[in-house]
């Protein structure tokens, strides 16, 4: 969907690309993390920021490594 020259998904879809639940979707736009807008009583995610999140979660190390620098 394409609203005012942006692109958004629904919750579903950023879900999957996320490999979260859609209630975690739901709370990460609640909170901010996520860009998106309501329609109703549903969401719709702007796709940018669902890659932008996803890249920025690729790019952490994980607890175990940050261990070993220790």
């Amino acid at each position: 969907m394409n609203l005012n020259g942006t692109e958004y998904i629904s919750t579903a879809q950023a879900a999957c690309i996320l490999s979260f639940s859609v209630q975690h979707v739901r709370r990460l736009l609640r909170n901010g993390e996520l860009a998106g807008t309501k329609v109703g009583r549903d969401w719709i995610v702007e796709r940018d920021t669902v890659y932008s999140y996803l890249a920025h979660a690729e790019n952490l190390p994980l607890p175990l490594d940050s261990d070993k620098e220790s």
